[in-house]
């Protein structure tokens, strides 16, 4: 690998920053670097590579931005056929896979040569009018016909390969190829294709006949599409971001391109899992009172949240909750299930399965994965996968000490901040060390006087290890010296020196059937037996002898054995019932005393120290805040840059540091977010400034600008779009499905411009049966979704005019780019 090339979305401000630190980390491992035109240019360079030139002279080349960059540089491209490497700036892309977490160590893996590919099929389109040519395109994604919106229904006759298809009566078409699946194709309700299948889609938008459906034809079809229109507004746009205006009988071809686009694969992310996390963004609407509260209070009791007795319904015994959390992606969470005790499923398909309980008596259970749990535990597991993020319940933003984590996490401040509390623990021993050997004067001498009575009452016994036992053993014996004379004596005669001895009488016995052994040879092993008892028998009597003389009744000795043991046993029952652990304990004694008598001598060693580790704090605390100060300047730069989009241009964001007068655990400074809405007016602190909806968009801009600063999967919107409208609205929406690219997304919201953005819509009914009421959730396919919107547009009081305004919303809102000016 010799020359990387670098690509970005412009607009992103993160872009520039990105490109620079990759220029210094690739050249500081032998890489050339070489920058596309514009972005040199935004970095202050004076050179640039053309963006058609710069692939030539590249191995690959990375895309700093989203889908929409990667395409436009796979375009530029050509038929060059370069490796990409796209990296996500905001969230996860289907294209994009890789995210700044990732980044460096997907460039290790990419330098060393260890990657794979994925190739991806091209389309070309021909746009003829009157016999003659007027534009062709190389697209990635799709090749989209779609109708102004004033426009009335578009008929478009669709040949492949030469044989008639059908009339498509709709809003537009969509041709794509299995990588351009996800796209608008998706949002118009076509199919999902895996992108190594050889085919390609035709999927109408908003069919107006029922037979009208998406058809997979094979990716070496010649697709011929003639435009039966009158003087309707109707343009073809190329991957949503270049195209023209249609006349009737204009003819569109469409065929596979003969170059492809090679993209690095993901070593962390595979298709399906991007496929599993990118449409999160679920709305769920209705009508004022229908139950979306309860939704809330249910997910509240998911968190840990108390649970009341006027929940459980009238005539019923009892209430519950659950939920099903997949844990593919929450290896914390995995873990701290196996530490509380709670049956975890180790082959990668692990759930949570959550259930509360309350009765009418007041009982509350809560069960973890089919087992008995505690609240607090609860509490613990599920907070760091979900949160509820409301109008007036904006934790994080509220609460100054939640600003530094977030700025941290928002930083990639962890492992400075790891390194910093290691060290400043590491002070603070020391420093509790001198305190403890700097205590009052007459304490220390009391404590001396103590420790020198223990040392030298063990050491004046001179123990040995063992002693107790041997001493314990000759007590024994002199105890009963008496018996063992008498006794080792009457059996040494008895045997042995007695007339008549039981050694003599075998004697006389082996001496009469000796001879008698030449006269019956079966004698002779009994009379061996004899001969083997006799010897050993004046063995034994000889050693009895031994030990009768050795047996000395000494009284005096017996005494003196006592009062030794009685001194170990009170040595033992004070410091330790074991010798070698009182031995042990005199080694303590005279380690600490040696600290009390040379206290001034230890005190100056650790003062030395305690400046040492001081200094190395500050060094790492200044490191630290050096690192704050940098991603707190570009918190503010894309705070702002987003509040902007979310029609707050004059706003101002700012990053307040509060300097300690000593370090920290958590560094050398607070910080707290300052927050002014208007031009010309001071920042105050974010929380007491910040009104209902400002505070909703403050919130999203966050989630935008720092998606992993908390690292939820799941977040939950409760109404916070209520407080604005118009253009902030449709904003918030844009933000909303944003987030969702790389996280799970549900949101409560009586705003059309909100919900006409998410992938699922949701409807909230409330309904009364037998005389109870009960509240369930519709999922509302495309048709139910324009009618939906329409009447949260303009009520129970709907018209063609409110329909058709609810489904050019909905056009807009899934495929924005579509409506931008060509």
């Amino acid at each position: 690998m010799k020359a990387i090339g670098i690509y970005a979305k412009r607009t992103n401000p993160t872009a520039v920053e990105v490109a620079k630190e990759l220029r210094v980390w690739l050249t500081q491992r032998h890489i050339q670097v070489l920058f596309e035109h514009e972005l040199a240019v935004d970095m202050g360079e004076s050179e640039g590579i053309d963006a058609h030139t710069l692939p030539q002279m590249v191995d690959i080349i990375i895309v700093l931005g989203g889908d929409g960059t990667l395409i436009s540089v796979a375009r530029k491209i050509g038929a060059l056929d370069v490796p990409i490497l796209g990296v996500n700036l905001g969230s996860l892309g289907f294209l994009t896979e890789t995210t700044l977490d990732d980044l460096y160590s997907e460039l290790e893996r990419v330098l060393a040569g260890e990657f794979t590919t994925s190739s991806r099929i091209m389309l070309e389109a021909a746009i003829q009018r009157n016999e003659t040519q007027v534009a062709s395109y190389q697209v990635l994604n799709d090749v989209v016909i779609n109708k102004g919106a004033l426009a009335r229904i578009v008929d478009m006759e669709v040949w492949v390969d030469e044989e008639y298809l059908t009339t498509f009566k709709a809003d537009g078409l969509i041709v794509s190829t299995p990588t351009g699946s996800t796209a608008y194709n998706l949002a118009a309700g076509g199919p999902i294709i895996y992108p190594g299948l050889h085919c390609l889609v035709i999927a109408p938008i908003c069919a107006h006949t029922l037979t009208n459906r998406p058809i997979i034809v094979s990716d070496e079809a010649d697709i011929r599409i003639v435009m039966q229109i009158d003087d309707e507004r109707v343009f073809i746009t190329a991957d949503g971001q270049t195209g023209m205006a249609l006349q009737s009988q204009d003819i569109v071809k469409i065929r596979k391109a003969n170059m492809r686009t090679t993209l690095i694969k993901s070593a962390s992310k595979e298709y399906f899992e991007v496929l599993r996390t990118s449409s999160g963004f679920t709305v769920l609407s209705g009508e004022t009172g229908a139950g979306k509260s309860i939704i809330i209070d249910a997910m509240g009791l998911l968190l840990g949240q108390r649970m009341r007795n006027d929940l459980v319904r009238s005539g019923e015994e009892s209430a519950s909750v659950e939920a099903v959390f997949a844990l593919d992606k929450q290896p914390a969470v995995s873990q701290m299930l196996k530490e509380f005790g709670f049956p975890v499923d180790d082959t990668g398909n692990a759930e949570l399965l959550i259930k509360r309980t309350l009765s009418r008596q007041g009982k509350n259970r809560v069960y973890i994965n089919g087992s008995l749990a505690t609240l607090a535990q609860l509490q613990q597991i599920t907070a760091p996968m979900l949160a509820i993020f409301g109008q007036h319940d904006q934790q994080q933003l509220q609460r100054v000490e939640n600003h530094l984590r977030l700025l941290d996490r928002f930083g990639l401040c962890s492992e400075p901040l790891s390194e910093y509390q290691n060290h400043y623990r590491q002070l603070q021993q020391l420093q509790q060390q001198l305190q403890k050997l700097q205590r009052a004067d007459d304490e220390r001498q009391s404590r001396i006087a103590l420790l020198t009575f223990q040392s030298k009452e063990i050491e004046e016994t001179q123990l040995r290890i063992g002693e107790d036992i041997e001493l314990s053993a000759e007590r024994l014996k002199l105890q009963h010296a008496q018996r063992l004379l008498s006794s080792c004596q009457q059996s040494y005669e008895c045997l042995y020196a007695n007339s008549g001895a039981i050694c003599e009488q075998l004697g006389a016995v082996n001496t009469q059937l000796e001879g008698l052994q030449q006269i019956d040879p079966q004698l002779q092993e009994p009379i061996s037996t004899i001969q083997d008892s006799l010897f050993a028998l004046e063995d034994a009597a000889g050693q009895l002898r031994q030990v009768a003389e050795t047996i000395i009744f000494d009284e005096g000795h017996q005494q003196e054995i006592e009062e030794r043991l009685i001194i170990i046993g009170e040595l033992q029952r004070k410091y330790h019932p074991e010798i070698s652990g009182i031995l042990a304990h005199k080694e303590q004694i005279d380690a600490e005393l040696e600290q009390l008598t040379n206290s001034s001598v230890i005190a100056e060693q650790l003062e030395k120290q305690i400046d040492q580790q001081y200094s190395q704090v500050l060094k790492l605390g200044t490191k630290l805040s050096q690192k704050r100060h940098a991603a707190a300047k570009k918190l503010q730069k894309k705070m702002e840059h987003e509040l902007s989009g979310l029609a707050m241009p004059n706003a101002s964001f700012e990053v307040q540091f509060h300097q300690l007068e000593q370090p920290g655990l958590f560094g050398m400074e607070k910080i707290e977010f300052y927050f002014s809405a208007n031009p010309g007016q001071q920042t105050r602190p974010l929380a007491a400034t910040a009104s209902g909806g400002e505070l909703s968009r403050l919130m999203l801009a966050l989630r935008k600008s720092a998606p992993a600063a908390d690292g939820l999967a799941t977040m939950i919107f409760d109404e916070v779009d209520a407080g604005i409208g118009g253009v902030a609205a449709s904003a918030v929406g844009e933000r909303l499905c944003s987030v969702a690219a790389g996280h799970q997304v549900l949101c409560i919201t009586h705003l059309p411009q909100v919900a006409a953005y998410a992938d699922t819509q949701l409807r909230v009914e409330k309904t009364v049966n037998c005389g109870q009421t009960s509240t369930k959730l519709q999922c509302l396919d495309h048709e139910e979704r324009i009618h939906e919107l329409a009447r949260m547009l303009a009520g129970a009081q709907l018209s063609t005019q409110t329909l058709a305004h609810a489904r050019d919303l909905l056009r807009r809102c899934q495929k924005p780019e579509l409506f931008k000016e060509i």
